[in-house]
């Protein structure tokens, strides 16, 4: 029997300009701090 198959969904991470409610577009921000540790604990979930 297969294994089952999961679907995982993440969001876009946080920048600073999303935390002050400005539209970003195409320009390249800066990750804040919290989400370069929800980074961190995706990739954890992701490598087991």
């Amino acid at each position: 029997m297969d294994k089952p198959r999961r679907i995982i969904l993440a969001r876009h991470g946080q920048t600073e300009w999303n935390v002050q409610m400005r539209f970003q577009g195409r320009t390249n921000v800066q990750l804040t701090d919290v989400n370069r540790h929800d980074l961190r604990r995706t990739n954890v979930l992701l490598a087991s």
